[in-house]
């Protein structure tokens, strides 16, 4: 709890000195007449102040989300999927085969869709653009309750056994498939995982009949 709260008051501490740094180097850029290496300075400053930028907020987001249940209100989960993969088509064109159901859950939309931007992100950075992915969004019965089912299957690398749980750790990467390279900071799977707890439900990481990776996410219905 101390590591949160240190990690959370950093985080808001960071984005006043970020806006300035950033606020100074587009007003250099746009008032003056760079040479080619400074103007080269001056746009890595920039974009390495927008990369810190999305960490912090990526972390702030985390925080906000980790076992709390904020909004409550009816969510039309079966759009918010759709509207993402559709993004997903749209972003990175690749074979999708869809099987969604109308379902609605109580939560909060807003992290349902913080939660299916980083699961389509993840797949537009991590699988290989040609890549298909099989979706499906489903209403069962588990051990006694009627639960919202949604499973997402990738073919690309996957993810080792090992690292399934580890994989939900902050900053947790893989060395093959997941490096800064990507532009990720090894967050968008807590985030996800943070997302599901707060509206009571469960998350799993399987390997894919495609031979990728499986996402099983479940989460009571209304």
């Amino acid at each position: 709890q101390s590591l949160r709260n240190f990690v959370s008051d950093a985080s808001h501490e960071i984005r006043t000195p970020l806006t300035v740094i950033r606020g100074y180097g587009e007003i250099l850029l746009a008032q003056s007449t760079p040479t080619d290496s400074e103007r080269r300075a001056l746009e890595r400053i920039d974009s390495e102040a927008k990369r810190l930028e999305r960490l912090v907020t990526s972390l702030l987001e985390l925080d906000r989300r980790s076992g709390v249940r904020s909004v409550q209100e009816v969510v039309p989960l079966n759009t918010i999927v759709s509207t993402y993969i559709d993004d997903l088509i749209a972003i990175s064109p690749r074979p999708v085969e869809l099987s969604i159901e109308p379902l609605i859950v109580i939560g909060d939309s807003d992290a349902w869709e913080q939660a299916l931007g980083n699961i389509t992100q993840n797949i537009i950075r991590y699988t290989p653009a040609d890549s298909p992915v099989t979706v499906e969004l489903h209403r069962i019965m588990n051990e006694g309750s009627w639960v919202a089912e949604l499973v997402i299957d990738d073919s690309g690398p996957g993810i080792p056994e090992s690292m399934r749980e580890r994989i939900f750790d902050r900053f947790a990467r893989l060395d093959d498939s997941r490096s800064t390279e990507t532009g990720g900071f090894g967050l968008g799977m807590s985030i996800i995982k943070a997302t599901v707890i707060a509206q009571l439900g469960t998350i799993a990481l399987q390997e894919s009949p495609t031979g990728g990776l499986r996402i099983r996410i479940q989460v009571p219905v209304s």
